[in-house]
């Protein structure tokens, strides 16, 4: 916070200390932060990056409305995923989705996603989030069926185990109770 008691900018997650150290040093001098991005965006416009880093700085503030109009500017204005953002952006978009409870439309633009950019980085994580979601909303047909097929398509995946788990939660042996029910 500054003096006046206004949030500055936040940190999610962890940060090795030495990266902390110089993201606190540059939000102590007005680099990176909202304001810091939001005037750097009136001479850049249509630079993906930059709407992309606001929308996640909204999403981090659990500002949905403001994140989702910068992700559609990410979206509009790059199509083709030139900046390698309009992934990022749809992906948050999912994210802001789940975390609404609306666990359909994060499926429905995951699946977007991974059509119109089936080349996306985020790849395995979408294509794992999508069961995840699916569970979620109590599917637990299409949860099955979705985590098989990223067992399947990631074999080598470090999720692959966490998959399977999910899948025998979700769909125990011949009668056997599902983890943490008694008959």
């Amino acid at each position: 916070t500054n003096k006046g008691g206004q949030e500055v900018d936040r940190i999610v997650g962890y940060v090795p200390p030495v990266a902390f150290r110089q993201t606190m040093q540059d939000y102590l001098d007005g680099k990176g932060t909202p304001w810091d991005l939001e005037k750097r965006l009136k001479t850049s416009a249509n630079d993906g990056a930059l709407l992309y880093a606001i929308g996640d700085k909204y999403l981090e503030r659990g500002q949905f409305d403001k994140a989702r109009s910068q992700m559609e500017q990410v979206l509009s204005r790059d199509p083709n995923n030139t900046a390698g953002k309009t992934d990022d952006a749809m992906f948050a978009q999912a994210r802001m989705y789940r975390l609404e409870s609306k666990w359909y439309k994060a499926v429905e633009v995951l699946r977007r996603m991974l059509t119109k950019y089936p080349t996306t980085d985020r790849r395995e994580e979408a294509t794992a989030y999508i069961p995840w979601l699916y569970a979620q909303a109590g599917d637990t047909t299409e949860a099955v069926r979705y985590y098989r097929d990223f067992v399947k398509d990631f074999k080598n995946s470090s999720e692959n185990g966490w998959a399977k788990e999910q899948i025998e939660r979700l769909e125990p042996s011949s009668g056997a109770p599902p983890a943490g029910k008694t008959q």
